[in-house]
């Protein structure tokens, strides 16, 4: 019987990144771009944006994903200015990022890497489609929240956030 060769598409798999020059090595050997996820351990949303860059690396084509714990590598956080976590650059070679993103959205981590590389997901991402469940209630007016948000959490040193409802 005749049997049908199936394609196989080389994906990378997530790089744990533990020094700043870990990363510089990783950009100059990844020509067709590289993703990095700032995380905390104890921060929740980085580990829902975990499994979704792991989906990720093994569906795109020619990317690196890379895995940077931000309090660990604080060369890296202060080169791209990482105040946040989860946060992700987007690389095409040394020097600035092409593009950075803050925060738990994985509508926009799927949209952002597909608009810088150009690169056809082996298989269309499950769930890159949509934000990481309950982290971006709503694209309308997205832009005037995300502002607003930044601006209240960066008007003092000290925040205080409180679960609830205002009917409580």
């Amino acid at each position: 019987p005749r049997t049908r060769r199936r394609h196989q598409v080389k994906t990378m798999p997530v790089t744990d990144v533990k020094t700043a020059a870990e990363f510089d090595a990783l950009l100059a050997s990844s020509p067709g771009g590289v993703v990095a996820h700032y995380w905390a351990t104890w921060c929740e949303p980085c580990g829902a944006m975990d499994q979704l860059v792991r989906q990720l690396s093994s569906q795109w084509t020619g990317v690196a994903f890379a895995r940077v714990e931000a309090e660990e590598v604080d060369e890296l956080t202060e080169r791209y200015d990482v105040s946040a976590v989860p946060f992700f650059t987007f690389h095409k070679g040394a020097g600035a990022p092409l593009d950075k993103l803050e925060g738990a959205d994985g509508k926009a981590l799927a949209s952002k890497t597909q608009q810088h590389f150009g690169v056809a997901a082996a298989s269309a991402p499950s769930n890159g489609a949509a934000p990481v469940a309950g982290t971006h209630a709503s694209d309308a007016g997205a832009g005037d929240l995300d502002a607003r948000l930044r601006e209240l959490t960066t008007r003092t040193p000290v925040v205080l956030f409180m679960k609830g409802d205002r009917g409580e």
